[in-house]
């Protein structure tokens, strides 16, 4: 591993290259200048590359491709992010201002909904969820369509269109400061309603106020044209990758960190108001790499010796629960890590570069060298390391945990890896 000379750039406290970046600000996320950076310093790209992005999440790697000019695939398994992501390559035109501008008219036009079982109850009082479905009976009626069912069962949010994704991100926004205050210090964990008393109340006249300050706010946000028509952006598995063999020039991502981290319940008001409900939202976040959950869809494999070697620590720390929950974590994430390299690895062309940033952990006292371990099954894959770079995190979702600091290993590392595809 080489330390870098200067800090890396894929903090998002580093600032921003583009405006469209700072749309729904993602705490997992990386700058957009990371991504702008590699895409410069690998001379084997053509205009007509392809770059991928297997976690994308927010969807940086697909906004600076585009940007760029070239075409690019992103995939998350969460139906939110690829809203957030459809949402950032997306120009509002003077169309859009103008046909904002008779929501006001449309609200009178429209009755509220009906709130029953709806997943939005368990932050709004039925009202206030009557009227955020208004909204949004509006905002689709722009973009013409008057269906008025969840999101999630009248349109394949595949084939959502980047102007509709502009008008939800609006109100994705609207909702997360809404219940902003049910947020932990965690900012993965969002607390449940203790009781009625505590559900928001908001008057619809109120909430359309503060709806079109958010896309006025987006207004700002998206003020570059960007040619979109290049970018394909899906749900998707990293371990099930939808594209055929050596067909991608360039990976750019970074998969979830091995922390246990629920990145699922980040963006599960946002679900909501998708129309997701409990089993189905538990059914999304059960199947995202590095869930803290355990799923019965894992068998001892053979691992680098890098990698059993750290399993067998885990299995053999004499902490409670080492060798049942923790252990079968590990093993569940590794196991869901070594699938999505093996599509990773089908998908690329030979010589194709991939970059991934990357954060090691700790489990305990015994060190998760998360970077090496994922160059290490690389390399047995025939890639050929370019760089491994890293610099020391002054900050780590860990720390929350008082406890984690009686073992005094604090110090952890980001790092960018590099790596080409000899074969």
């Amino acid at each position: 591993m080489t330390n870098a000379n200067n800090p890396l750039n894929t903090k998002l406290s580093n600032g921003f290259s583009y405006s469209n970046s700072q749309v729904y600000k993602y705490y997992a996320g990386y700058s957009d200048s990371f991504v702008v950076t590699q895409l410069e310093q690998i001379s084997s790209l053509s205009s007509n590359s392809v770059i991928l992005d297997p976690w994308n999440g927010s969807g940086t790697t697909s906004l600076v491709a585009s940007i760029k000019g070239y075409s690019s695939y992103g995939f998350d398994i969460n139906p939110v992010m690829v809203i957030v992501a459809k949402a950032k390559i997306y120009t509002p035109g003077e169309h859009d201002r103008v046909a904002v501008d008779t929501l006001h008219d449309l609200a009178k036009k429209i009755p509220k909904p009906s709130t029953v079982d709806d997943p939005l109850l368990l932050w709004f009082d039925s009202d206030t969820a009557r009227s955020i479905r208004k909204m949004e009976l509006c905002i689709r009626r722009l973009c013409g369509n008057r269906n008025s069912a969840y999101m999630k069962l009248y349109l394949n949010l595949d084939n959502i269109s980047p102007r509709l994704s502009f008008y939800y991100v609006a109100l994705f926004e609207l909702i997360r400061e809404y219940t902003s205050s049910f947020v932990s210090s965690n900012p993965t964990w969002k607390k449940s309603i203790g009781d009625s008393s505590e559900l928001i109340g908001k008057k619809f006249n109120q909430i359309l106020t503060d709806y079109l300050n958010c896309i006025n706010k987006l207004f700002t946000l998206l003020s570059r044209t960007i040619n979109a028509n290049r970018a394909i952006i899906k749900t998707g598995d990293s371990r099930r990758i939808q594209l055929t063999d050596q067909s991608v020039d360039c990976v750019i991502t970074s998969p979830p960190y091995c922390t246990r981290i629920d990145y699922a319940i980040y963006t599960r008001s946002e679900l909501a108001l998708l129309g997701y409900n409990e089993m189905e939202f538990n059914y999304i976040r059960r199947n995202m790499v590095g869930t803290p959950t355990i799923i019965d869809r894992t068998t001892e494999s053979e691992w680098s010796s890098i990698l059993n070697d750290l399993l067998k620590e885990i299995k053999t720390h004499d902490s409670k629960a080492a060798a049942s929950y923790y252990y079968k974590t590990y093993n569940q994430y590794f196991h869901d890590m070594e699938k999505s390299l093996d599509e990773i690895h089908r998908v690329m062309k030979v010589g194709a570069v991939i970059s991934m940033v990357l954060q090691d952990s700790w489990f305990k006292d015994i060190h998760v060298d998360l970077p090496n371990i994922v160059c290490k099954s690389l390399e047995n894959r025939n890639y050929e390391l370019v760089t491994l770079e890293s610099e020391k995190v002054s900050s780590n979702l860990r720390y929350i945990n008082t406890k984690s600091k009686l073992y005094g290993n604090n110090n952890n590392v980001e790092a960018i890896l590099t790596m080409i595809k000899r074969s």
